[in-house]
């Protein structure tokens, strides 16, 4: 060998080494990347789909209670209150249960809703369990035959089940990035 070829030699190796290191170092880093982002992306997935089953599960169990509650408001059947006991007993501890998948204004929401039924509960079994009693004051049985009203009242305007209900899919559709697929 010549001292051309050596000095060459002496060019060209660190060069190679430097490409190969460089290979080496590249293709360790992307399979750790490739590894890390496919791990995340099951995570994620699998959050987001549980999320949205915890809201589909918290309409239907909305619109069930509410079914119930108007068969018994109407009604004034044992079975039904019963079942709706049942019932909204089930929905607050699911709601409690999946916290963490909800934001606070469902949160709240929800609150407001199971406060809405206990209040036409209440009201409308107090109706129906005293009505039937005699010597109750007529003061107290106006004041109860209004509010067993108001309390019917409440499926006629719907309002804090179209809240719940349109918070319910406003975040849904935002999850799902639905309002992207118009433009």
């Amino acid at each position: 060998m010549d001292c051309e070829t050596i000095d060459m030699i002496k060019i060209i190796l660190p060069a190679i080494l430097t490409i190969l290191g460089n290979i080496i170092f590249y293709l360790w880093i992307k399979k750790r990347v490739d590894r890390s982002i496919e791990e995340y992306k099951i995570t994620y997935s699998g959050i987001f789909k549980e999320k949205i089953d915890v809201y589909r599960e918290i309409l239907d169990k909305s619109y069930r209670i509410k079914l119930l509650i108007n068969r018994y408001h109407l009604t004034g059947d044992e079975k039904r209150g019963a079942d709706f006991i049942k019932e909204i007993e089930e929905f607050i501890n699911f709601y409690l249960k999946n916290q963490p998948f909800l934001s606070e204004n469902m949160l709240d929401k929800l609150k407001k809703i199971r406060a809405e039924f206990q209040f036409i509960f209440d009201n409308s079994y107090q109706y129906y369990s005293l009505s039937k009693v005699s010597g109750i004051p007529k003061e107290m049985r106006t004041e109860m035959t209004l509010k067993f009203f108001e309390a019917g009242n409440k499926f006629k305007t719907d309002n804090p089940f179209n809240e719940l209900e349109t918070v319910i899919i406003k975040e849904m559709r935002a999850d799902l990035k639905t309002d992207n697929f118009e433009k």
